[in-house]
C-alpha cells in the first residue's frame, strides 16, 4: 500500500518509491512495492508490471547458444533476446526450451513449437 500522500511528484521527473518495512525511499524511474508490483511512470501499479503512457523497448544480441529466461513446462510470456524469439501461452514439457526455439521465431498458444531458422 502506498503512503497516503507521496512526496512531490512532477510529470517532468519520475521517482522510485520503495515501500519496505514502513520506509519510503526515492530514486528514478521505477515504483517498487513490498507487494512486488513494479510501476514505471505511475505511483499506483495495477499489475505486477505496469508501464503508464509509454513505449517499451527490449534489446539484445543474437547468441544461439544462450539459454531462455525460463524453461520447462508452464504458462508464460517471454522474450528470448539471444534468439530474437517471442513466446506467449503455455509450454508443455520442453517445447519452449532452447533446442525448440528458432532464431527470429514466434509461437503462441498451447504447446506450440517454432524451431529452426525463420
Amino acid at each position: 500500500m502506498l503512503p497516503p500522500a507521496a512526496p512531490a511528484y512532477s510529470r517532468k521527473k519520475h521517482f522510485l518509491y520503495c515501500l519496505a518495512a514502513g520506509l519510503l525511499l526515492m530514486a528514478s524511474p521505477l515504483l517498487l512495492l513490498a507487494q512486488a508490483r513494479v510501476g514505471i511512470n505511475t505511483t499506483a501499479p495495477q499489475a505486477m508490471l505496469h508501464v503508464k503512457d509509454s513505449s517499451v523497448l527490449f534489446t539484445g544480441v543474437i547468441n544461439p547458444v544462450g539459454n531462455p529466461p525460463a524453461s520447462g513446462p508452464g504458462v508464460r510470456m517471454m522474450w528470448y533476446a539471444e534468439r530474437a524469439a517471442f513466446r506467449a501461452g503455455e509450454a508443455e514439457s520442453n517445447r519452449w526450451d532452447r533446442d525448440n526455439v528458432g532464431v527470429y521465431s514466434a509461437a503462441f498458444g498451447l504447446g506450440s513449437i517454432a524451431r529452426g531458422g525463420h
